[in-house]
Protein backbone atom coordinates (compact mmCIF):
# COMPACT_ATOMS: atom_id res chain seq x y z
CA UNK A 1 0.00 0.00 0.00
CA UNK A 2 1.09 3.31 -0.63
CA UNK A 3 2.47 5.36 2.66
CA UNK A 4 0.39 7.64 4.01
CA UNK A 5 1.27 7.90 7.62
CA UNK A 6 3.44 10.10 9.51
CA UNK A 7 7.23 9.24 10.58
CA UNK A 8 7.62 7.51 13.39
CA UNK A 9 10.98 7.08 15.48
CA UNK A 10 9.56 3.92 16.55
CA UNK A 11 9.12 1.06 13.84
CA UNK A 12 5.54 -0.26 14.45
CA UNK A 13 6.64 -3.73 12.68
CA UNK A 14 9.56 -3.54 15.63
CA UNK A 15 7.45 -3.18 18.39
CA UNK A 16 4.65 -5.37 17.41
CA UNK A 17 7.17 -8.48 17.21
CA UNK A 18 8.04 -7.84 20.45
CA UNK A 19 4.38 -8.63 21.67
CA UNK A 20 3.45 -11.05 19.56
CA UNK A 21 6.62 -12.49 18.21
CA UNK A 22 8.29 -13.07 14.54
CA UNK A 23 4.88 -14.21 12.44
CA UNK A 24 4.27 -12.07 9.88
CA UNK A 25 1.18 -9.63 10.58
CA UNK A 26 -1.67 -10.94 8.46
CA UNK A 27 -1.52 -9.63 4.94
CA UNK A 28 -4.35 -8.29 2.98
CA UNK A 29 -6.03 -9.20 -0.42
CA UNK A 30 -4.50 -8.59 -3.45
CA UNK A 31 -7.02 -6.83 -4.73
CA UNK A 32 -7.96 -4.16 -2.06
CA UNK A 33 -4.20 -3.95 -1.69
CA UNK A 34 -4.38 -2.27 -4.75
CA UNK A 35 -7.39 -0.57 -5.07
CA UNK A 36 -6.27 1.06 -1.33
CA UNK A 37 -3.39 2.06 -3.78
CA UNK A 38 -4.89 3.82 -6.36
CA UNK A 39 -6.86 5.71 -3.66
CA UNK A 40 -4.32 7.06 -2.44
CA UNK A 41 -2.60 7.82 -5.74
CA UNK A 42 -3.81 11.61 -6.62
CA UNK A 43 -3.55 10.76 -10.01
CA UNK A 44 -5.87 7.92 -10.44
CA UNK A 45 -9.91 8.73 -10.53
CA UNK A 46 -13.08 6.91 -9.08
CA UNK A 47 -12.78 4.76 -12.24
CA UNK A 48 -9.18 3.70 -11.41
CA UNK A 49 -10.58 2.42 -8.45
CA UNK A 50 -13.69 0.56 -9.57
CA UNK A 51 -11.98 -1.03 -12.33
CA UNK A 52 -9.88 -2.77 -9.36
CA UNK A 53 -12.66 -3.60 -7.10
CA UNK A 54 -14.40 -5.10 -10.18
CA UNK A 55 -11.85 -7.98 -11.11
CA UNK A 56 -12.65 -9.37 -7.43
CA UNK A 57 -16.44 -10.76 -7.62
CA UNK A 58 -16.14 -11.45 -4.19
CA UNK A 59 -15.13 -7.85 -3.05
CA UNK A 60 -17.59 -5.76 -5.54
CA UNK A 61 -20.68 -8.42 -3.98
CA UNK A 62 -19.54 -7.02 -0.19
CA UNK A 63 -19.11 -3.76 -1.79
CA UNK A 64 -22.55 -3.44 -2.89
CA UNK A 65 -23.89 -5.10 0.56
CA UNK A 66 -21.89 -2.51 2.13
CA UNK A 67 -22.62 0.66 0.57
CA UNK A 68 -26.27 -0.03 0.91
CA UNK A 69 -26.36 -1.11 4.70
CA UNK A 70 -28.39 1.56 6.67
CA UNK A 71 -25.12 2.09 8.20
CA UNK A 72 -24.21 4.20 4.54
CA UNK A 73 -27.65 5.73 4.05
CA UNK A 74 -27.47 5.70 0.62
CA UNK A 75 -30.62 7.79 -0.86
CA UNK A 76 -31.49 4.39 -4.00
CA UNK A 77 -30.29 1.54 -4.44
CA UNK A 78 -26.82 1.09 -5.64
CA UNK A 79 -26.31 -1.66 -8.49
CA UNK A 80 -23.07 -1.21 -9.55
CA UNK A 81 -19.29 -1.09 -8.43
CA UNK A 82 -18.90 1.91 -10.53
CA UNK A 83 -22.06 3.48 -8.77
CA UNK A 84 -20.93 2.56 -5.33
CA UNK A 85 -17.31 4.61 -6.03
CA UNK A 86 -18.84 7.60 -7.34
CA UNK A 87 -21.54 8.04 -4.25
CA UNK A 88 -18.97 7.14 -1.90
CA UNK A 89 -16.20 9.14 -2.91
CA UNK A 90 -12.81 8.14 -1.92
CA UNK A 91 -12.55 8.56 1.53
CA UNK A 92 -15.75 6.72 2.18
CA UNK A 93 -14.68 3.94 -0.13
CA UNK A 94 -10.83 3.91 1.53
CA UNK A 95 -13.12 3.10 4.96
CA UNK A 96 -14.93 0.00 3.70
CA UNK A 97 -11.90 -1.36 2.25
CA UNK A 98 -9.90 -1.02 5.32
CA UNK A 99 -12.84 -2.95 7.16
CA UNK A 100 -13.60 -5.40 4.85
CA UNK A 101 -9.82 -6.26 4.80
CA UNK A 102 -9.43 -6.14 8.23
CA UNK A 103 -12.37 -8.66 8.96
CA UNK A 104 -11.04 -10.91 6.86
CA UNK A 105 -7.32 -10.89 7.75
CA UNK A 106 -7.75 -11.69 11.36
CA UNK A 107 -7.61 -15.07 13.00
CA UNK A 108 -11.18 -16.80 13.26
CA UNK A 109 -10.73 -19.62 15.22
CA UNK A 110 -12.36 -19.92 18.65
CA UNK A 111 -9.83 -19.60 21.38
CA UNK A 112 -10.03 -19.02 25.17
CA UNK A 113 -12.23 -15.67 26.14
CA UNK A 114 -12.70 -15.63 21.77
CA UNK A 115 -15.65 -16.53 19.40
CA UNK A 116 -15.47 -15.06 16.24
CA UNK A 117 -19.46 -14.44 15.04
CA UNK A 118 -19.73 -12.45 18.97
CA UNK A 119 -16.75 -10.49 19.07
CA UNK A 120 -17.67 -9.49 15.25
CA UNK A 121 -21.13 -8.97 16.42
CA UNK A 122 -20.84 -6.39 19.12
CA UNK A 123 -17.78 -4.77 16.86
CA UNK A 124 -21.06 -4.03 14.28
CA UNK A 125 -22.99 -3.22 17.08
CA UNK A 126 -20.25 -0.34 18.26
CA UNK A 127 -19.50 0.72 14.63
CA UNK A 128 -23.41 0.93 14.17
CA UNK A 129 -23.16 3.24 16.82
CA UNK A 130 -20.36 5.46 15.94
CA UNK A 131 -22.12 5.71 12.55
CA UNK A 132 -25.45 7.00 14.30
CA UNK A 133 -24.35 9.18 16.95
CA UNK A 134 -21.59 10.70 14.08
CA UNK A 135 -25.12 11.38 11.75
CA UNK A 136 -25.75 13.56 14.70
CA UNK A 137 -22.54 14.94 15.73
CA UNK A 138 -19.84 14.88 12.95
CA UNK A 139 -21.97 13.88 9.95
CA UNK A 140 -19.32 14.67 7.27
CA UNK A 141 -17.06 11.50 9.28
CA UNK A 142 -20.06 9.05 9.32
CA UNK A 143 -18.11 6.26 7.64
CA UNK A 144 -14.88 7.23 9.02
CA UNK A 145 -16.32 6.49 12.44
CA UNK A 146 -18.29 3.18 11.34
CA UNK A 147 -14.59 2.20 10.51
CA UNK A 148 -12.95 3.38 13.36
CA UNK A 149 -15.22 2.10 16.15
CA UNK A 150 -15.51 -1.39 13.84
CA UNK A 151 -11.64 -2.07 14.18
CA UNK A 152 -10.94 -0.20 17.89
CA UNK A 153 -10.40 -4.19 18.89
CA UNK A 154 -9.12 -5.58 16.27
CA UNK A 155 -5.79 -6.41 18.41
CA UNK A 156 -7.77 -9.09 20.53
CA UNK A 157 -8.46 -12.22 17.80
CA UNK A 158 -4.32 -11.33 17.00
CA UNK A 159 -3.35 -11.51 20.66
CA UNK A 160 -5.40 -14.26 22.01
CA UNK A 161 -4.00 -16.57 19.00
CA UNK A 162 -0.64 -15.06 19.29
CA UNK A 163 0.19 -15.19 22.93
CA UNK A 164 -0.76 -18.33 25.61
CA UNK A 165 -1.10 -15.79 27.76
CA UNK A 166 -3.73 -13.77 26.79
CA UNK A 167 -6.35 -15.71 26.29
CA UNK A 168 -6.65 -16.06 30.17
CA UNK A 169 -6.74 -11.96 31.03
CA UNK A 170 -9.46 -12.14 28.71
CA UNK A 171 -11.64 -14.28 30.41
CA UNK A 172 -11.12 -12.77 33.52
CA UNK A 173 -11.95 -9.35 32.18
CA UNK A 174 -15.21 -11.13 30.60
CA UNK A 175 -16.57 -12.29 33.79
CA UNK A 176 -16.15 -8.85 35.41
CA UNK A 177 -16.59 -5.15 35.16
CA UNK A 178 -13.41 -4.00 35.14
CA UNK A 179 -11.67 -2.47 32.01
CA UNK A 180 -9.93 -4.96 30.06
CA UNK A 181 -7.02 -2.11 28.96
CA UNK A 182 -6.03 -1.57 32.80
CA UNK A 183 -6.06 -5.36 33.46
CA UNK A 184 -3.76 -6.04 29.95
CA UNK A 185 -1.74 -3.26 31.25
CA UNK A 186 -1.16 -4.54 34.77
CA UNK A 187 -0.58 -8.00 33.26
CA UNK A 188 1.54 -7.19 30.40
CA UNK A 189 2.73 -3.27 30.59
CA UNK A 190 0.28 -2.77 27.36
CA UNK A 191 -3.12 -2.96 26.17
CA UNK A 192 -5.03 -4.08 22.86
CA UNK A 193 -5.51 -0.16 21.83
CA UNK A 194 -1.64 0.15 21.95
CA UNK A 195 -1.45 -2.81 19.81
CA UNK A 196 -3.90 -1.82 17.95
CA UNK A 197 -2.04 1.01 16.98
CA UNK A 198 0.61 -0.51 16.10
CA UNK A 199 -1.28 -2.69 13.73
CA UNK A 200 -3.22 0.18 11.78
CA UNK A 201 0.39 1.70 11.14
CA UNK A 202 2.09 -1.04 10.01
CA UNK A 203 -0.74 -1.48 7.58
CA UNK A 204 0.05 1.73 6.49
CA UNK A 205 -3.81 3.24 7.60
CA UNK A 206 -4.38 6.89 7.66
CA UNK A 207 -2.99 8.83 10.41
CA UNK A 208 -6.55 9.82 11.41
CA UNK A 209 -7.46 6.28 11.78
CA UNK A 210 -4.50 5.21 13.36
CA UNK A 211 -5.16 7.87 16.01
CA UNK A 212 -8.92 6.59 16.58
CA UNK A 213 -8.15 3.04 17.10
CA UNK A 214 -5.14 3.39 19.49
CA UNK A 215 -6.69 6.35 21.36
CA UNK A 216 -10.27 4.86 21.94
CA UNK A 217 -9.69 4.36 25.68
CA UNK A 218 -8.43 8.24 25.82
CA UNK A 219 -11.60 10.18 26.47
CA UNK A 220 -9.22 13.41 27.56
CA UNK A 221 -6.99 13.21 24.51
CA UNK A 222 -6.88 15.67 21.93
CA UNK A 223 -6.52 15.51 17.87
CA UNK A 224 -8.32 14.22 15.12
CA UNK A 225 -9.54 10.97 16.97
CA UNK A 226 -13.30 10.88 15.50
CA UNK A 227 -15.11 11.66 18.42
CA UNK A 228 -17.96 9.45 17.84
CA UNK A 229 -15.95 6.22 17.44
CA UNK A 230 -14.36 7.19 20.86
CA UNK A 231 -17.67 8.07 22.78
CA UNK A 232 -18.73 4.74 22.32
CA UNK A 233 -15.46 2.67 22.77
CA UNK A 234 -17.00 0.78 26.21
CA UNK A 235 -19.03 -1.39 24.30
CA UNK A 236 -18.45 -5.04 25.40
CA UNK A 237 -19.13 -8.49 24.27
CA UNK A 238 -20.81 -9.48 27.80
CA UNK A 239 -22.66 -6.87 29.45
CA UNK A 240 -24.90 -9.02 31.83
CA UNK A 241 -25.98 -5.98 34.00
CA UNK A 242 -26.05 -2.94 31.06
CA UNK A 243 -22.69 -1.31 33.20
CA UNK A 244 -21.06 -0.71 29.96
CA UNK A 245 -24.17 0.39 27.99
CA UNK A 246 -24.65 2.82 31.15
CA UNK A 247 -21.58 4.27 30.70
CA UNK A 248 -21.54 4.82 27.53
CA UNK A 249 -25.02 6.53 27.58
CA UNK A 250 -23.44 8.88 30.34
CA UNK A 251 -20.44 9.35 28.24
CA UNK A 252 -22.31 10.64 25.18
CA UNK A 253 -24.91 12.63 26.84
CA UNK A 254 -22.03 14.44 28.50
CA UNK A 255 -20.03 15.27 25.48
CA UNK A 256 -23.10 16.07 23.58
CA UNK A 257 -26.11 16.86 25.29
CA UNK A 258 -27.85 14.09 23.93
CA UNK A 259 -30.34 12.91 25.95
CA UNK A 260 -34.11 10.60 26.73
CA UNK A 261 -35.61 10.25 23.33
CA UNK A 262 -33.00 11.67 21.09
CA UNK A 263 -30.12 9.52 22.60
CA UNK A 264 -32.61 6.70 22.51
CA UNK A 265 -33.14 6.94 19.01
CA UNK A 266 -29.57 7.24 18.13
CA UNK A 267 -29.11 4.07 19.89
CA UNK A 268 -32.32 2.64 17.83
CA UNK A 269 -30.66 3.66 14.61
CA UNK A 270 -27.37 2.00 15.66
CA UNK A 271 -29.13 -1.04 16.57
CA UNK A 272 -30.42 -0.70 12.62
CA UNK A 273 -27.02 -0.38 11.17
CA UNK A 274 -25.38 -3.05 13.16
CA UNK A 275 -28.25 -5.56 11.66
CA UNK A 276 -27.30 -3.96 7.93
CA UNK A 277 -23.74 -5.31 7.69
CA UNK A 278 -23.93 -8.87 7.27
CA UNK A 279 -22.44 -8.24 3.47
CA UNK A 280 -19.18 -6.67 5.46
CA UNK A 281 -18.37 -8.68 8.50
CA UNK A 282 -19.96 -12.77 7.03
CA UNK A 283 -17.98 -15.39 6.25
Amino acid sequence: MRLRRRSEATDPRAALSQIIGDAELPVFPGTVTEALDRIGDPDAGLDDVAEVIELDPGLSVNVLRTVNAAAFAPRTRIGSVDQATRMLGKNQLESILIAFAVRHALPTASAPGFESSRFWSTAARRAGLAAALAEVVDPSRRSESFTAALLQDMAVPLLVHRRDDYGAVLESWQQSDHDLAAMERRSFGWDHAEVAGMMSASWDFPDHLTDAVKDHHDLGGDGDSLVAAKLVGGMREVDPHGVAEAAIRARITEATGLVDARLDAVFDAGEANAASMAGLLSG
